[in-house]
């Protein structure tokens, strides 16, 4: 009964992550929930320079229920488990959560390349 039980489940929460990256805004997926980065969320997106390439990002939340205290939660919720990063649907970064954030203070995201980079910026940018 337990293996039908979960076996239900499943594509249900499946279906939940896929639903949630039906736009193309960064996305992070935790064991069995997500959350999507609105623009509205972001009070300051930016590159940094990096010595060694172009391809890290600065991002700062709004202090909201819905956008920094909800990331927040998740990723302490999440402490010591994976959580996939996606951007307009391709995985740009899987990593073990060591600790909580405080994203309404900033924090940094390394990306696969210069391109991901400036295309997530844009993406942004161009958002109304």
């Amino acid at each position: 009964m337990n293996k039908y039980i979960l076996l239900c489940i499943i594509p249900y929460a499946l279906i939940g992550c896929a639903k949630n990256m039906e736009h193309n805004d960064i996305t992070y997926v935790f064991k069995n929930e997500s959350y999507s980065l609105t623009k509205d969320c972001i009070s300051e997106l930016k590159q940094l320079n990096n010595e060694s390439s172009n391809t890290l990002i600065y991002i700062q939340l709004n202090k909201t229920p819905n956008c920094a205290e909800k990331l927040n939660t998740l990723f302490t919720t999440h402490v010591n488990e994976d959580v996939t990063t996606y951007f307009k649907k391709q995985i740009i970064s899987k990593t073990h959560i060591a600790s909580s954030i405080n994203s309404e203070s900033g924090y940094r995201m390394l990306l696969p390349n210069e391109k991901v980079t400036l295309d997530i910026i844009q993406h942004y940018n161009n958002l109304n």
